[in-house]
């Protein structure tokens, strides 16, 4: 946004927080001759960017010619020549983006009265038979809002990108980024960090050209490649290639008014090699480094894989050996069972037989008419007696 936009903006957000912030007041002055004073108030009030006193200056300018002008058309009491309700907007915008703080003011009041004119009007057309209604709604950049609260809420929006412009304008272009270079396995690694100034980098862009030594000519530079900047430094690699022996490079940081000075590779700017010796012999290290730590994880891998192995004979091992242990215990508990059932059976054999031998029975001997028993381990009836059958 260049400078007459946002004067423009400015001062466009200047009047209109003053008619947001004018809904909040209600202040009449009881004297008519006081009402010519306001307009100055107000002017001086915007110049100075005092957004509450210009408020309260508007609405006690409006309440005053309310009072003292009530029935007049606002298009009768213009000082302004050509001033109409279907006009009053643009020419607002005309003044305050040329300055004109004070017709500005005085044009913002004029149409916010058309609009509240033009809102009694509808809501007195509507109302039907509802008896002293009325609407006081807010008109904001050339818009009329029955509801106060709507031309609030965009007017915030509006601010936010106001705001944003702001914070997004700039006097000049950044300063020129420092460029520290190093060399790896793949090339030259260039580390951008932008200038701290006060002009904020919004991105750093690099651009390069390879010379070919088969064709002894420089190739075309590379489109510029943008690296977004969020307040560290920004690594950019330049790869090795066999068809090229040297690389040039040209750093810049950009905003929102353009590109710093450049930054290239030397003040000759004439390239710097792409397959010294350094870079070759980088490349080898790290080629070595990486043969050796490739040796070295097989040479680990084998040994865990050694140690693995070992470890799961040994549980197979241990496995077995208690499973045998196992096996032996259960057939030694199984001859031990069959043992004690054998021994149990013996003995309850015995203690059958023992009981059979230690029992006494009894029997019936007659002798005519003479009855007698006996009991005896093996009972026998007196001599002259029979047993009963």
């Amino acid at each position: 946004m260049d400078n007459e936009g946002m004067k423009r903006l400015k001062l466009s957000f200047l009047v209109i927080a003053a008619l947001l912030f004018g809904q909040l007041i209600a202040i009449q002055p009881s004297n008519a001759a006081d009402c010519s004073l306001y307009k100055g108030l107000i002017a001086d009030a915007l110049t100075k960017g005092d957004i509450a006193a210009a408020a309260k200056y508007i609405d006690q300018q409006q309440s005053c010619d309310a009072a003292n002008a009530a029935g007049k058309s606002t298009s009768n009491v213009s000082p302004y020549p050509g001033i109409t309700c279907a006009n009053a907007y643009i020419q607002f915008v005309d003044a305050a983006s040329s300055g004109d703080v004070s017709k500005a003011a005085f044009l913002f009041d004029f149409d916010k009265s058309c609009q509240r004119a033009a809102a009694s009007s509808s809501s007195g057309s509507s109302a039907g038979s509802t008896s002293g209604s009325s609407s006081s709604g807010c008109n904001y950049n050339g818009k009329y809002y029955p509801n106060c609260a709507d031309a609030t809420a965009q007017y915030q929006l509006d601010l936010a990108a106001y705001n944003q412009a702001l914070a997004n304008q700039c006097k000049g272009v950044p300063e020129v980024p420092e460029v520290d270079l190093s060399i790896n396995e793949l090339g030259i690694l260039l580390r951008i960090t932008p200038s701290l100034s006060d002009e904020k980098t919004k991105e750093v862009q690099v651009t390069t050209s390879m010379y070919s030594p088969s064709l002894k000519a420089w190739g075309s530079w590379s489109s510029w490649v943008s690296l977004q900047y969020s307040g560290l430094s920004i690594p950019y690699q330049i790869s090795y290639s066999d068809l090229s022996s040297k690389v040039a490079y040209a750093v810049v940081s950009v905003n929102s008014c353009g590109a710093s000075a450049q930054v290239r590779e030397n003040s000759e700017h004439n390239g710097i090699s792409l397959t010294n010796s350094a870079i070759l012999d980088v490349a080898a290290k790290v080629a070595a480094e990486k043969a050796a730590a490739a040796e070295k994880a097989a040479a680990d891998a084998k040994t865990a894989a050694d140690k693995l192995a070992a470890e799961a004979k040994a549980a197979s091992e241990k496995a077995a050996a208690e499973a045998k242990v196992a096996a032996d215990k259960a057939a030694s508990d199984l001859v031990i069972a069959n043992a004690n059932a054998e021994a149990a059976k013996i003995i309850s054999a015995a203690k059958a037989k023992a009981l059979a031998m230690t029992k006494k029975t009894t029997i019936t001997c007659v002798k005519g008419k003479l009855i007698k028993k006996v009991t005896a381990l093996k009972p026998v009836c007196p001599k002259g007696y029979k047993k009963k059958p």
